[in-house]
């Protein structure tokens, strides 16, 4: 799918459900999904800043 949407952005395109299908379902060669990593978040700085804002806001 994301090479898809490349695909069509490279050719400046119209992206639509229907030129999507019509890249997958051809015989276009595509490039296999990345591998993404993503960190863990520590979400406790969120809760922090969240309970430095409201203490200013007091």
């Amino acid at each position: 799918m994301d090479e898809a949407l490349r695909m069509l952005f490279e050719k400046q395109e119209t992206v639509s459900l229907e030129a999507i299908k019509e890249i997958l379902n051809s015989n276009h060669k595509l490039a296999p999904p990345r591998e993404v990593k993503v960190t863990e978040v520590d979400l406790g700085h969120y809760d922090q800043l969240l309970e430095e804002a409201s203490c200013d806001q007091t």
